[in-house]
């Protein structure tokens, strides 16, 4: 198996959320320029800060990101969908009562559709 490093798992995480670059700035909040500088120039001197916007973003973590490993991307750890991230994001952004009526909803809707695993 190869050694991937932070660009050939930010190609994967890109591919897999089906995002290019000027998208992945748009709802990363990464600007665009730093992205396309980490494959013209370098990525070694980024900011702490950008790389856990882009682990966030991808709900993985900055270990798994910047670590060079002989490893699978498809093994990437908590590995999260860009809309997964999204709604995750807007759930955090609920008071109490909106994180409930979500659960609720959320179960009801289980019930209602089956489970994925029930498939």
């Amino acid at each position: 198996m190869e050694i991937l490093n932070f660009l050939d798992k930010l190609d994967y995480l890109m591919a897999r959320d089906k995002l290019n670059k000027h998208t992945l700035s748009q709802r990363s909040g990464v600007p665009y320029t730093t992205i396309v500088g980490f494959y013209e120039r370098s990525y070694e001197n980024t900011k702490l800060s950008t790389i856990q916007k882009l682990a966030d973003f991808f709900g993985v973590s900055l270990d798994y990101l910047m670590r060079d490993q002989h490893t699978n991307p498809y093994d990437a750890p908590n590995s999260l969908s860009a809309d997964e991230v999204r709604l995750l994001d807007q759930y955090r952004g609920l008071s109490s009562a909106g994180k409930e009526y979500i659960l609720q909803t959320i179960s009801m809707a289980g019930q209602v559709y089956g489970q994925k695993n029930e498939e």
